[in-house]
């Protein structure tokens, strides 16, 4: 550890670690509820992505005052993180499939746009301080990471599709341009869904990263986030994605959090720009569906898969835990 944590960064995890794992622990009794009942738990899992971003918010409210803060954009995604998480719990008393379908893609639209006018609303450079604009070194270039980390996604794809002989498939899939069609409309569509692919990143990579970095080291801070991050998902392994192969969704959900976490901790400290690993964040969760069709919930995970993925995870991404970033900002700690 390079030093003992101060009086006042032990609030800041406490607050943090209250809402952004407490809220979703919790919700863990309501999933369990409405599993056994074989409700649909959508809404969990997309209120649980606000939780991480909410947590940092309501730190930054409580012990940074002396700081101007982009006040509309923050209460406002409060209000919205606290909309999910009540229709999240509604949802499993009034079990209506159609009606909550109705309902989240409602509130996902319209609170989307409502939190792009708040955040327009806000003077840029007091967003410049809380990270939240486009800036850092050669932002022009920023882009450039989220086509490398393309790249690496769907390469890591193609292999894993030859030990499951899809690979004929995939590449066909690749060559039709209904799929690049369908592509350009997915990242069209990241304007009307950012909050919560923010909700993660701006919790994970904006507030907890730098503090654990800071006092367990650059790299070992990295990988301890996402130990964390990845046991943040337990009560969606357990009740959502793949409830009747448990203990392999919590180990593959480790190893993705791990190995997503070096590659994301690269993109933002290369480009100092949050904005990175929320697209990111997007891509993962999106580009995996439109490729394989499949939904993330009711999956029954084999062992040999949590193998390859171990393997085929660990080839593509953890490699970068070795990259210069990491190596000139341990000096610069010294």
């Amino acid at each position: 550890m390079k030093r003992p944590f101060t009086r006042l960064e032990k609030k800041q995890l406490l607050i943090f670690a209250l809402i952004a794992f407490g809220i979703p622990y919790l919700m863990g009794i309501p999933m369990a509820f409405g599993y056994q009942r074989g409700t649909s738990l959508d809404f969990f899992a997309n209120a649980q992505m606000y939780y991480p971003a909410a947590g940092a918010i309501v730190v930054f409210l409580l012990t940074k005052t002396e700081f101007p803060m982009p006040r509309r954009f923050f209460y406002g995604y409060l209000v919205l993180t606290v909309l999910f998480a009540i229709s999240s719990v509604l949802s499993v008393l009034i079990p209506d499939a159609n009606l909550w379908v109705m309902v989240i893609n409602m509130l996902t639209i319209a609170g989307n746009l409502a939190l792009w006018v708040l955040f327009l609303l806000d003077k840029r450079e007091v967003r410049f301080i809380w990270g939240l604009t486009w800036s850092g070194p050669d932002s022009r270039r920023h882009f450039l990471y989220v086509v490398l980390f393309f790249m690496l996604f769907t390469g890591n794809l193609l292999i894993s599709s030859f030990t499951d002989n899809t690979a004929d498939s995939f590449l066909a899939l690749f060559a039709s341009p209904m799929f690049w069609l369908s592509l350009l409309s997915l990242f069209v569509s990241f304007f009307l869904v950012f909050s919560a692919f923010f909700g993660e990143e701006y919790g994970w990579r904006y507030f907890l990263q730098p503090i654990l970095q800071e006092h367990f080291g650059m790299r070992k801070g990295v990988l301890i986030l996402g130990v964390f991050w990845g046991l943040w998902h337990l009560p969606l392994n357990l009740f959502y994605y793949a409830p009747d192969t448990r203990l392999q969704s919590i180990a593959a959900q480790l190893i993705t959090c791990i190995a997503l976490s070096v590659f994301f901790a690269f993109a933002y400290m290369k480009t100092d720009n949050i904005w990175i690993p929320v697209i990111l964040h997007f891509m993962n969760n999106n580009i995996a569906g439109l490729i394989s069709g499949s939904t993330v919930s009711g999956a029954v995970i084999e062992w040999k898969a949590v193998l390859i993925h171990l393997i085929f995870y660990s080839i593509f991404f953890l490699p970068f835990l070795a990259s210069k970033v990491f190596r000139e900002s341990e000096t610069e700690k010294k």
